[in-house]
């Protein structure tokens, strides 16, 4: 992927370079506290922040990464999903293919060209399945395959096995010509390719530990963007509970004492386990290993499994009923973010 010939090129501006980690949640904040547009977010220099050093980047902590994509995701659920999805593509690709292909692929994020989520081709026994097969100097790509990747991420990025059965991450740009390469549907989109071309340079072997560790990441960027949900979910209802004249009854105050207070605690939990599993990941990237993978691994997804489990509205006790309450009028009082209270009108 030294050359991509095979692409057709946007000319675009150079993005801000985010040049230190504590800069990276700032930019996150604002892209988080304005209307943007993409363009806005390319330009911001978000898409770069996971470079490798030896490559020129910033390199992030996964913690301070996972916690932009939260941010993010509390104000736009579907930016946030977009950024997951290109940074968990990132780590796969930082460990697969060649020293020359990374170094082409995190030059185009530097400049501000992102990726798709990983897809993955594992129908081998359907006819329409993707197929992969060497073609003169390059290879050849036919079939379907259905996704629901960003519309507007510059690369689809697609997981599948060549004709000796070996895996391989092979890129196709958005930009590329037309001729054999077509997309239908909005969300879930069908992606069609006939005798589709596909250079060299962009078809790379894709090692366990590049898959391994890309399903890592997204199990960690899955927490994160469940804890943006619950944030968001968190200050609406701060604000029922504290809008005067919102709440009739006891009763219903009750209610909404106890709901704040179980997504409060599912919250912290969360951003806990966000913090501990992008540690692990950070240490898995530093000196890999059978143990420190599988540690990595494991927590990750300990963290999907409780962002999707969430906490369970019914079997607690009613001393667990008091407890939430409890805690649910603490943090009312005493909220542990701004919160600005409107009035009956929507007004502040």
């Amino acid at each position: 992927m030294g050359t991509v010939t095979h692409l057709t090129e946007r000319l675009r501006t150079v993005p801000t370079r985010i040049g230190a980690e504590d800069e990276v949640l700032g930019v996150a904040q604002h892209l988080a506290s304005a209307e943007v547009s993409w363009e806005d977010v390319v330009q911001s220099g978000v898409f770069a922040i996971s470079i490798p050093v030896d490559f020129g980047g910033l390199d992030v902590s996964n913690a301070v990464m996972a916690e932009a994509v939260s941010i993010i995701a509390a104000a736009s659920p579907e930016l946030g999903a977009t950024l997951a999805s290109h940074f968990s593509t990132l780590e796969a690709l930082r460990h697969a293919g060649s020293e020359e292909q990374r170094r082409a692929i995190f030059s185009r994020v530097a400049r501000g060209e992102s990726f798709s989520g990983l897809l993955c081709a594992d129908e081998p026994q359907s006819e329409w399945a993707l197929r992969l097969s060497a073609e003169g100097i390059g290879y050849r790509l036919d079939g379907e395959i259905v996704s629901n990747h960003a519309p507007e991420a510059d690369w689809l990025t697609i997981l599948l096995g060549d004709e000796r059965g070996q895996p391989k991450f092979v890129l196709v740009s958005r930009s590329a010509p037309d001729g054999g390469f077509d997309v239908s549907g909005t969300d879930i989109r069908r992606l069609s390719f006939q005798r589709f071309h596909v250079a060299t340079d962009a078809v790379m072997n894709a090692s366990a530990d590049a898959r391994r560790m890309s399903a890592t990441v997204a199990d960690l960027l899955k927490g994160a963007l469940a804890l943006g949900r619950l944030r968001q979910n968190f200050l609406a209802l701060l604000e029922q509970g504290r809008r005067p004249g919102t709440v009739a009854q006891q009763d219903s105050l009750r209610a909404v004492k106890s709901e704040i207070g179980r997504v409060y605690v599912h919250m912290e939990t969360l951003s806990a386990l966000v913090q501990r599993c992008g540690t692990e990941i950070d240490i898995a990237q530093v000196t890999p290993g059978v143990h420190t993978l599988n540690r990595a691994g494991q927590v990750a997804r300990s963290l999907a499994i409780a962002a999707t489990q969430g906490l369970k509205h019914d079997g607690g006790s009613r001393h667990d009923e008091d407890a939430l309450v409890k805690l649910g009028s603490s943090l009312i009082e005493h909220p542990p973010y701004p919160v600005q209270v409107k009035g009956s009108d929507g007004s502040p």
